[in-house]
């Protein structure tokens, strides 16, 4: 094989890898949901960004805070619409990918009672 083959045969070996690259790392089209799925996680998710900004939260946390008899848990027990904690996670775990007036849920690690969330994107409050 020639000096000039090899060069090119790297080259193209390089191209491979970014275009592979490129394709793997490409972002993924999220899940469609459901209209039920997509109306509940339009109801819980402003919610869910309006009582924690982009803190951490766990779905027990939430369900907590709908026992509560302030407005944060009256907006909580509206947005659960019955839902308890598991039910809550799966539903969140639905949202990969989603946006909901302009805020996205994404997994933001576990601690010892499970899967703790996190909303992300440009409507959530400003702190004080």
């Amino acid at each position: 094989m020639t000096d000039a083959a090899l060069a090119l045969l790297l080259e193209l070996r390089e191209d491979v890898r970014a275009i592979r690259l490129a394709i793997e790392g490409a972002p993924k089209s999220p899940k469609p949901l459901r209209h039920d799925q997509a109306e509940a996680l339009r109801a819980v998710v402003p919610v869910l960004g309006g009582q924690y900004g982009e803190d951490r939260f766990a779905c027990w946390q939430f369900v907590d805070l709908a026992e509560q008899d302030t407005a944060e848990g009256a907006n909580a027990r509206i947005a659960l619409a019955g839902r308890d904690a598991q039910a809550l996670g799966k539903l969140l775990a639905l949202a990969a990918g989603h946006t909901f007036d302009g805020i996205q849920i994404e997994g933001a690690g576990q601690d010892a009672n499970g899967k703790l969330w996190r909303c992300v994107g440009n409507a959530l409050p400003l702190e004080d």
